[in-house]
């Protein structure tokens, strides 16, 4: 039997996420990673995301889409390999997969980027 506990559904002995919808980014978004740890946002506009601090330390992924015409984005206070942000896909109907890891203090980085 499933049963949902808000954002984690037991199903069996598995445990499954529910995505958490930011809806659209418009120009300026922040993200509260205490919604789930898995999340949607669609990209509407040239924006600079900001990550909430989470109440824990944790894993969480960000599914990002492009609309229609695409645009730029960026994530501020974050750390990636290397020193570098990866080059976001900025193409209609894109879609980027960003993994995020918080330890209490900093946010890391890694995104799989440009699925179609």
């Amino acid at each position: 039997a499933q049963t949902s506990t808000g954002i984690l559904y037991l199903n069996g002995g598995t445990a499954e996420e529910a995505v958490y919808s930011n809806g659209n980014s418009g120009t300026s978004k922040a993200l509260n990673l205490d919604n789930g740890n898995l999340q949607s946002l669609t990209i509407t506009g040239a924006v600079a995301i900001t990550l909430t601090a989470p109440t824990h330390p944790g894993k969480f992924t960000v599914v990002i889409t492009q609309d229609g015409t695409g645009h730029i984005y960026s994530f501020s206070g974050v750390k990636f390999p290397g020193g570098t942000a990866p080059a976001y896909s900025t193409a209609a109907s894109k879609i980027d997969v960003m993994s995020l890891v918080y330890d209490g203090t900093n946010w890391y980085l890694m995104g799989g980027i440009a699925f179609a």
